[in-house]
């Protein structure tokens, strides 16, 4: 899945996120290219629970700190 249909996704599923790193770089214009993409993410439960959802959906995985 490109980037965009990812983003669609947790855009779609009203989770609180915003673009980091160099997808959020390439969008401002950066010609460096990357194949990963990073969200930084409201961690209410609500929102926690719209971003598990919206990732089940992209069959992937997510990392979070404690």
């Amino acid at each position: 899945m490109q980037f965009e249909g990812a983003i669609q996704v947790l855009c779609d599923a009203t989770v609180d996120f915003v673009v980091v790193g160099s997808v959020a770089a390439t969008f401002h214009g950066s010609a460096q290219v990357t194949f990963d993409l990073h969200v930084c993410y409201s961690r209410t439960s609500g929102n926690l629970r719209r971003l598990s959802t919206a990732l089940a959906a992209l069959f992937t995985c997510w990392i979070c700190a404690p």
